[in-house]
């Protein structure tokens, strides 16, 4: 039978190295810009307004996609995890809709830290990625996978 640990240590993995990428991406811009002449594609401004609103749109999008494809949730206040559930079909399919959704708005959360990038490789200036990694940060910490939401899970799936 599964065991609670062994259903989160994945999942704290997975986010840990996602904040570690969302760090890595700033270190690899800050590197290019340094070797590179700026590219002068469009207006400075006019780029960081654009990528700007898209990685808006991408932290907007963690919130929504991550409330979406949550599985239903019970909150009593306790810690106590039931893991004979893990185990039934329906605590299954509860795991993977909550690591699916946790998944997907980690991923929307790097996307803002990638919209920083933009800037840094085209105009070669490292302080470009810097809002954007910080953003990202901030809402990996929001979207920190939490024990209690395992319990909340798990507490709303029927036994079997």
């Amino acid at each position: 039978m599964p065991r609670a640990k062994d259903v989160w240590l994945p999942l704290l993995v997975v986010h840990a190295s996602m904040m570690a990428s969302t760090i890595m991406w700033g270190v690899i811009g800050y590197m290019a810009s340094e070797t590179m002449a700026p590219a002068e594609p469009m207006s400075h401004g006019l780029l960081l307004a654009i990528t700007g609103a898209i990685a808006a749109i991408c932290a907007a999008l963690s919130f929504y996609v991550r409330g979406r494809l949550m599985p239903a949730r019970e909150h009593a206040g306790d810690k106590m995890i039931d893991e004979s559930k893990l185990a039934t079909p329906a605590g299954r399919r509860a795991l993977a809709k909550l690591r699916g959704a946790l998944v997907a708005s980690w991923a929307l959360c790097e996307g803002v830290a990638l919209c920083g990038l933009v800037g840094t490789f085209l105009f070669r200036d490292a302080s470009d990625y810097a809002p954007f990694g910080a953003a990202a940060l901030i809402l990996l910490v929001v979207h920190a996978p939490k024990p209690q939401l395992l319990v909340d899970v798990l507490r709303a799936v029927p036994r079997s």
